[in-house]
């Protein structure tokens, strides 16, 4: 059979392929199904936004600052489907462009509120609770801590910001890293004021960092590697301004990093591992800046973690362990960041193990497992991370322990705990992760001690319109757990009865109002009034009542005439008198009162023998 050829102009060859293409890639403009949410974040802490939107061709995102479709601010490299936000000083807005081809749509924008540190009024108030060894004090001296905005646990050391702004310090001070102007062998407690306007703190292994509210950066300690960033290695012990512009900072054993306003990431000191990511592994006693768009950062031993806008997590430094999560441990310097994972939050570094919490709440843990750091010692760890716990806000990896808190306030301890370092109470928590109190929000994890911010949670006891405490328990209280509450005691006023409290105690877990629960009062009916009789003389005998209402009873006795009251039994409040001895012939009542209102019994008579006659005596 003959073939043949069908020949077609080149230039309607074109125009059929073009009009093809025109047909099958045609954009359509992209659809938005769940735009980026409204959250609350606290003062330097990060939130994470995600938008969900569908096309028929590949999205591209960017997120901006401020009002929806304002494309002044964009937000340096979050070009994805999820933002986590730069740590917060303010409350502001968001909002991300989705586009398909030439065509996009703009979110909502989405308000991340800040709870404020320093504020006169509306100030979220935070209690600090300590646990583990004390050895140099490191604890406080059990000294209560009332009003908690930032906290550290360091080497042996701890330091805290206050919500006023003030920065105190408590423990070891052997390299002057307490910024008390001296170096010293004293244990210091309890904590030391060291100075103020301060937003954030960072206790490393005998350095430390703080950033001040107009964002400055000021290092304080150790400074043989170059730690400080002050251009010495001279160990300062009264702290020295080294970076303006700061959000957020971590001291680890050695090296020191920091984060800026505009995301880029610095480092200094230590670096054999390859710790500062600057791709050597030379000590810097100056600024190296290694990242971009960067919001958080966590540096320990040896090791560095920091989390991007677009939620990934990168690392560098030792991998021991297997702790930077590449999949296998080896002891080569890792001295450029390397991605790890995505969808993070937040990461915390620990001696040889690492942590991290993804956007929704997941736990993920890396390295070594020993003493049960990770949570299960069925497994020994190892150099993938693998997940450990949901609902999670705030975690913190150790020396050898770790620490974290649940969104609905629970604190948990896995690792080593023979000195009650990953929760007092528990015992070692080495089978895994266990919960040892509630009311926390915010954990640090040290060599050998946790603080923990959070409760005690307040718990107000209200009364409302019609209650009156008589006696026992605040009608505020500050617990760490719900075993703590002491029911005040309370009686009813204007008609009404107090009748119990509308919950139970066991289910005071956070902070909330319990409020008293009142009926209106019946007048008690009594059925048994005490009863007549006949008494010997200078004998004593029992008069008892039977009354009910509906509501909680009192008693009140009377020596004399029903309704006469200038005459009361001291001490006789219940349904049972045993009276005094008689003499002579006596009266007694009661009054029997539910909250105002009250009942008389009619009165006794207690008609008394006549007394012995001398020849009734033998004389």
């Amino acid at each position: 059979m003959q073939s043949r050829i069908l020949r077609i102009p080149f230039s309607l060859v074109a125009a059929i392929v073009f009009t093809v293409i025109a047909q099958v890639a045609g954009a359509t403009t992209p659809v938005i199904s769940t735009p980026p949410a409204s959250k609350v974040a606290r003062w330097l802490s990060s939130a994470a936004l995600e938008v969900v939107a569908t096309a028929d061709g590949p999205l591209t995102y960017q997120w901006y600052l401020g009002t929806s479709g304002d494309t002044n601010l964009p937000v340096q490299g979050a070009t994805g489907p999820l933002l986590v936000t730069p740590p917060m000083t303010a409350t502001t807005s968001f909002w991300v462009r989705v586009a398909n081809s030439g065509l996009s749509i703009d979110s909502p924008a989405a308000t991340v509120t800040l709870i404020p540190l320093v504020q006169s009024t509306g100030v979220e108030t935070l209690d600090l609770k300590a646990m583990g060894s004390d050895s140099y004090g490191q604890l406080g001296n059990g000294v209560g801590i009332t009003g908690a905005a930032s906290v550290s646990a360091g080497y042996q050391y701890s330091l805290f910001v206050k919500t006023d702004g003030t920065l105190w310090a408590m423990g070891s001070n052997s390299s002057g890293q307490l910024g008390l102007g001296f170096a010293d062998s004293a244990s210091r407690r309890p904590p030391t004021q060291v100075t103020t306007n301060v937003a954030s703190v960072s206790a490393g292994r005998s350095h430390s960092l703080f950033v001040k509210i107009d964002g400055t950066l000021w290092a304080v300690g150790s400074n043989s590697s170059g730690q400080l960033g002050d251009g010495t290695t001279t160990t300062r012990t009264t702290p020295v301004q080294v970076g303006t512009n700061v959000v957020s900072a971590a001291a680890g054993s050695g090296h020191s990093l920091f984060v800026k306003t505009d995301g880029t990431l610095w480092a200094m000191g230590f670096n054999r591992a390859g710790e500062l990511g600057d791709g050597s592994t030379i000590n810097r006693s100056t600024l190296v800046q290694v990242a971009t768009n960067v919001v958080s950062v966590s540096a320990s031993n040896s090791v560095s973690l920091f989390v991007k806008t677009d939620g990934t997590l990168w690392a560098m430094g030792s991998n021991s362990s297997g702790q930077l999560g590449l999949g296998f441990s080896d002891n080569v310097a890792h001295s450029t960041p390397t991605q790890i994972a995505t969808g993070v939050a937040f990461a915390s570094a620990g001696s040889s193990h690492s942590l991290f919490v993804k956007t929704a709440g997941t736990l993920w843990g890396m390295g070594s497992n020993g003493d049960g750091r990770l949570g299960d010692l069925l497994t020994m760890g190892g150099p993938t991370p693998k997940q450990i716990a949901t609902g999670v806000v705030s975690a913190s990896a150790g020396d050898r322990h770790s620490v974290f808190a649940k969104t609905d306030g629970t604190l948990w301890g896995m690792g080593f705990n023979d000195d009650g370092r990953a929760g007092a109470g528990i015992g070692n928590a080495m089978a895994g992760p266990r919960q040892s109190a509630t009311g926390a929000v915010f954990v640090s994890a040290g060599d050998s001690h946790s603080l923990v911010t959070g409760g005690p949670y307040t718990a107000t006891f209200s009364l409302g319109a019609f209650g009156v405490r008589t006696g026992g328990g605040a009608l505020v209280q500050r617990l760490w757990s719900s075993s703590g509450a002491i029911a005040p005691t309370v009686t009813g006023s204007g008609g009404r009865t107090f009748t119990g409290w509308d919950m139970p105690f066991t289910s005071i877990t956070s902070t909330l109002t319990v409020t008293a629960q009142f009926a209106i009062a019946t007048p008690p009916v009594v059925s048994t009034p005490p009863a007549s009789g006949v008494v010997p003389w200078q004998g004593s005998t029992s008069l008892s009542v039977t009354a009910t209402a509906n509501g909680v009873l009192t008693y009140q006795w009377y020596r004399g005439t029903s309704g006469e009251t200038s005459s009361p039994v001291s001490g006789a409040t219940g349904p049972l008198l045993v009276t005094p001895a008689l003499g002579a012939t006596s009266s007694f009542w009661v009054k029997v009162m539910n909250s105002e209102l009250s009942v008389d019994t009619p009165a006794a008579v207690l008609t008394v023998d006549a007394p012995p006659q001398p020849a009734d005596l033998g004389s």
